[in-house]
């Protein structure tokens, strides 16, 4: 009996693109490398996608047969019943990808699930796979996409042109071969393809007063309500302007975070959902709930911690001054009145990750309120969608990596990602160890120095480990484990032991109390000076009780919520009270100033 294909799937997905739109470092090619990519491909339709399909004959989806159940993040999913339309679309897609985000690597393949056999591929080959008890051929060709997607990525930068012959120029940063010259006759800028690409949409983001599409998505969905704000493109006011302020950065404290959270357990939410739902359709609205609960959770992050720390022009002298100062030398002695200024930037906001450039007081105040926000979203949101598979809600874990402005992005990107990946792994573990199925919410955070580009566990291990694991030292005694100058990860909800809560609550009970200098010298000496770090650390407690009794009772009582008991001895106390120490340093407490 003749076989008759009857359902075709095509599936894309853009890979890498931290550390794609990240390369260069710079905060303006970031920017346009972030829209870019956002712009490929969105689930209201406003995309790249959109001109692509209307240029392959498709511009109504509908009308010519083709469906889609993914459509956002740098991803998508096409399905029809004709190849030959597929085809044609998949082809002018992959050109027009390969041309508008030049080293942005991806993987894509097509499948294709017989009417009649129920198998993807040809019978007989080694991918062949009967479908028939799979249900709808369309769903079926689906499932087998995402089980057969490649692992070899496409269009990378490592496929650019090659380094030619000795007189090629290339670009400073990235060693690749030139293609544009930016900048006067005196200071020339050499930049290759992907550079280029991001510079120009960074420029031309520039040169407009309205804000990019990510950064809309951070920001009140009332026009007139979000007219006033801007997110900046700047670092140093040498390139800022009227309509591209400078980054507001604390006046003694130029520090900023990376903010990277992923949520845990969407890739088996989604396989969840393609096994239950019958349509394209019903796969298409359930991954648009999620893309929306985690727009509105980032939405809420910047309401509630963002929107009112943006800088606006008071009436005093003194911020006069500090609000000029964040425009370029011919503004800042006229400054645009009614601007604010919010003291981030987004840079990822697709798929299961969110990434975001954060002033360091507020960073981990972000962070809080972003998990927090997908919790809650999505408990409100998911049980409409219970019948395809979506849990009762999701949870997320967040890296945040403080750095200093100058600090390579793909760096601290990479250390905030370890950072979070950290936290994902002891949160599962803490899930699974209490017979739960959904792991909470938690964060990792650190004050990195070093702009060596390393993983996060390497820089954990040299720079945070005070004593190694060691074995048992004599008959019947137990194994130590290796101390760290830190307790993360927090948990990012409620106020009990080891919440990020009860870690602020210690930290406001230090901050400000005289002689915490003698309880910093405790914990730098633990490592080297053991007795001497005691010693200094009951002199702190003598101070303390000395300028009032309550402290060293609210004290102790704010490092027993935080370990669930009362320490044993200064090792036990040590982590957490760096922690602290830390979060007084970046001003993220009530008395120094930042969210408490």
């Amino acid at each position: 009996m003749t076989q008759v294909a009857d359902a075709f799937a095509y599936l894309f997905e853009a890979k890498g693109i931290g550390n794609y739109i990240g390369e260069t470092g710079r905060l303006i090619d970031l920017i346009g490398g972030s829209d870019l990519v956002a712009g490929l491909c969105t689930s209201d339709g406003d995309d790249v996608l959109a001109a692509v399909l209307a240029a392959a004959g498709a511009p109504d989806l509908e009308a010519v047969g083709l469906e889609e159940s993914r459509r956002a993040g740098g991803a998508l999913c096409l399905h029809s019943e004709d190849r030959d339309q597929l085809d044609r679309v998949r082809a002018l897609w992959r050109l027009v990808v390969g041309l508008s985000c030049p080293g942005l690597s991806f993987t894509d393949t097509d499948t294709t699930v017989n009417e009649w056999t129920g198998l993807t591929g040809q019978p007989g080959d080694d991918a062949s796979h009967d479908h028939r008890q799979d249900g709808a051929p369309a769903i079926a060709a689906l499932r087998e996409a995402y089980r057969r997607q490649p692992g070899l990525r496409e269009n990378s930068a490592a496929l650019l042109l090659p380094t030619g012959q000795p007189v090629t120029e290339t670009d400073r940063r990235t060693g690749r071969v030139a293609v544009e010259i930016e900048g006067n006759r005196d200071d020339p800028k050499r930049l290759d393809g992907v550079v280029a690409a991001m510079r120009r949409r960074g420029r031309s983001i520039a040169a407009s007063d309205a804000q990019d599409r990510l950064a809309r998505q951070f920001l009140p969905r009332d026009p007139a309500e979000a007219a006033p704000y801007r997110f900046p493109r700047h670092f140093e006011t040498d390139e800022a302007n009227r309509t591209n302020p400078a980054f507001p950065l604390r006046p003694r404290d130029r520090r900023v975070a990376v903010v990277h959270a992923d949520i845990s357990g969407l890739g088996r939410t989604f396989r969840s959902v393609t096994d239950r739902a019958g349509t394209p359709a019903e796969v298409f609205d359930a991954a648009r709930c999620i893309e929306a609960t985690i727009a509105r959770a980032a939405l809420s992050a910047s309401k509630a911690v963002l929107l009112d720390a943006a800088i606006r022009p008071g009436h005093s002298k003194e911020e006069q001054k500090r609000y000029a100062a964040l425009f370029g030398p011919r503004d800042s002695k006229d400054p645009p009145p009614g601007l604010a200024i919010l003291p981030a930037r987004p840079v990822i906001l697709g798929g299961d990750d969110v990434t975001m450039i954060v002033r360091a007081d507020l960073a981990l105040a972000f962070a809080q309120a972003l998990l927090d926000g997908i919790e809650q979203e999505t408990r409100t949101a998911f049980p409409d969608y219970a019948v395809l598979g979506l849990p009762a809600y999701l949870t997320a874990c967040a890296g945040v990596a403080i750095v200093g402005p100058g600090h390579p992005f793909l760096a601290a990107n990479r250390m905030a990602e370890g950072m979070c990946k950290h936290a994902k792994t002891w949160a599962k573990a803490e899930a699974k160890a209490a017979g739960d199925a959904i792991p909470p919410s938690a964060l990792t955070f650190g004050v990195v120095t070093s702009e060596v580009d390393e993983s996060y566990d390497d820089w954990h291990n040299r720079e945070q480990q005070i004593l190694p694991a060691r074995a048992a030292m004599a008959p019947g005694e137990a194994p130590k484990p290796a101390l760290f100058t830190t307790q993360c990860p927090y948990l990012a909800s409620g106020t009990g032991a080891r919440s990020l809560s009860a870690l602020r609550s210690l930290a406001d009970v230090l901050d400000g109390v005289e002689g915490r200098g003698k309880l910093v010298e405790a914990v730098a000496l633990r490592a080297s000076d053991p007795g001497a770090a005691r010693i200094q650390h009951d002199r702190f407690r003598e101070v303390l009780a000395a300028e009032d009794s309550n402290r060293v009772a609210q004290l102790d009582a704010a490092l027993a919520a935080l370990l669930g008991k009362a320490p044993a001895d200064l090792d036990a106390a040590v982590p957490v009270l760096n922690d602290a120490l830390e979060l007084i340093d970046i001003g993220a407490t009530a008395v120094s100033g930042g969210p408490a």
